[in-house]
């Protein structure tokens, strides 16, 4: 027996996505700014913040659109589709207050 409904299993990664999108989008509203990377401080020093918020939203851009299941995407949003992947997956461990 699963704890999670069967139909979630059909497209996986929209809903992996609608699970990441809104709590990427608390994240930024109310820890981003208190817990920038080291590397961005270090790196960009005052701006290492505006940096890091820039990242998180290109994030949550990408999560939100996954999990609209839209299956055609213009070419456009399948780069930022994937900027925003890899973004989370380098910043994935720094995902944390």
């Amino acid at each position: 027996m699963r704890s999670y409904p069967e139909d979630e299993m059909w497209n996986l990664d929209n809903t992996i996505a609608a699970f990441i999108a809104p709590r990427l989008g608390e994240f930024i509203k109310y820890y981003a700014p208190l817990a920038t990377p080291g590397s961005l401080a270090d790196k960009y020093g005052e701006k290492g913040n505006l940096e890091w918020l820039r990242i998180l939203r290109k994030m949550k851009y990408a999560f939100e659109c996954l999990s609209s299941c839209t299956a055609y995407r213009e070419e456009d949003d399948q780069e930022k589709i994937q900027e925003g992947l890899e973004l989370f997956v380098k910043y994935f461990r720094d995902l944390w207050y």
